[in-house]
């Protein structure tokens, strides 16, 4: 019985090790991430959904240089809750898989109203080619990105450039209760300099992604994301978890152990 007590106790402290940071997510096909959004004022309330998967690894060419990529598919809708349209927006994004930084995109809106359809696509290729989140990620860690692009309006082939400045800072951990489970997250914090707007990200080692995030405009929330569907890591059949390797090895040890006091 002692030596189960020494197991657990081992396999405690190692299992607080492998989540003392946010690590970079290990992405496979089949990969997947589903949400529900909610959003809007007190006279336009809307609600939506969110899809975010792992189509495919491949190769692309941006800015003559090579890239092994993820392939990353996301459909998003938003439609007010008294209203009769709704607004569409699906990306297509490639991520460098060695840091997960995003190299090209693009993006398809669709919209309805009363008042009328349409649709458009803009191709974004990032000049400066650099990660969001600066892995592995600990709590107080702060940073920053200029990011440079060039858009390209795919309808009318209209070309131009843009950039952007954002900045980022954990600001701590919270657990977090979903229909899904419950999950330590890594609360970053992400801002402009051109907004006071801000919005807080839940990220989960277990989940590769986003538990929830909240959007704040002067101090109101305008947006909400919650986590209802998953697929990752040991969920799609990839890896198990040191956890699950640990508890593993202990009920074995535990097993041979308990025999040997039998015999004796």
């Amino acid at each position: 019985m002692r030596t189960v007590v020494y197991i657990l106790c081992i396999i405690m402290f190692f299992s607080g090790l492998s989540s003392a940071e946010l690590k970079q997510p290990t992405y496979h096909k089949g990969d997947y991430w589903e949400y529900k959004i909610i959003g809007g004022t007190d006279l336009m309330p809307y609600e939506g959904t969110l899809r975010y998967e792992i189509k495919n690894e491949t190769t692309i060419t941006a800015n003559g240089e090579s890239y092994d990529v993820w392939e990353i598919f996301s459909s998003s809708t938003r439609r007010p809750t008294d209203a009769n349209y709704y607004y569409n927006m699906t990306v297509i994004s490639y991520h460098r898989k060695s840091d997960d930084a995003v190299v090209k995109q693009i993006w398809k809106y669709d919209y309805f109203s009363p008042y009328g359809v349409g649709t458009y696509q803009v191709e974004r290729t990032y000049k400066n080619i650099q990660p969001d989140l600066e892995f592995p990620v600990n709590v107080g860690n702060a940073w920053e990105r200029h990011s440079q692009f060039e858009y390209r309006i795919i309808d009318t082939g209209e070309n131009d450039t843009a950039e952007s400045y954002r900045y980022y800072e954990c600001i701590g951990t919270s657990k977090e209760k979903t229909d899904v489970g419950k999950f330590l997250c890594y609360v970053i914090k992400t801002w402009s300099n051109s907004s006071s707007d801000y919005s807080l990200a839940y990220y989960s080692n277990k989940v590769g992604n986003i538990v929830k995030s909240v959007t704040y405009s002067n101090n109101t929330v305008v947006e909400s994301m919650m986590l209802t569907a998953y697929k990752y890591g040991i969920n799609n059949g990839g890896l198990p978890s040191f956890e699950i390797y640990a508890i593993i090895i202990a009920v074995i040890i535990t097993f041979i152990t308990s025999r040997k006091m039998k015999v004796s």
